[in-house]
């Protein structure tokens, strides 16, 4: 799963605007550390516009993004929601993969 979901931004990193240093395994393993490049790298996923353009304050909007698409879509690709009591930062590295995962197919 790791793989497909390097491969979606590795094919898709032009039309999403990614800068090159968000294909990174490191922003899943630690992503406090890297909480600038996630947050811009799930906020493209999760923006309605793709044309919408990234700006800094955006690295904030991500998270209630997030739980509102999981609240609606979560049963697609999981047994429960995996953030239902917990932020993106409090689930394992595999839940990020899974929940980065499903957002590339609902993209």
């Amino acid at each position: 799963m790791f793989a497909s979901t390097m491969q979606f931004f590795r094919m898709f990193m032009e039309p999403l605007r990614l800068r090159r240093s968000v294909l990174n395994s490191d922003a899943v393993m630690r992503p406090w550390d890297n909480r600038l490049l996630l947050g811009e790298l799930l906020f493209k996923l999760l923006r309605d516009n793709p044309e919408t353009p990234f700006t800094d304050r955006d690295c904030d909007r991500w998270e209630p993004m997030l739980e509102k698409k999981m609240a609606k879509r979560w049963d697609m690709h999981f047994d429960s929601n995996p953030l239902g009591e917990r932020s993106f930062f409090g689930i394992t590295p595999n839940q990020r993969i899974h929940i980065l995962y499903a957002l590339c197919e609902w993209r």
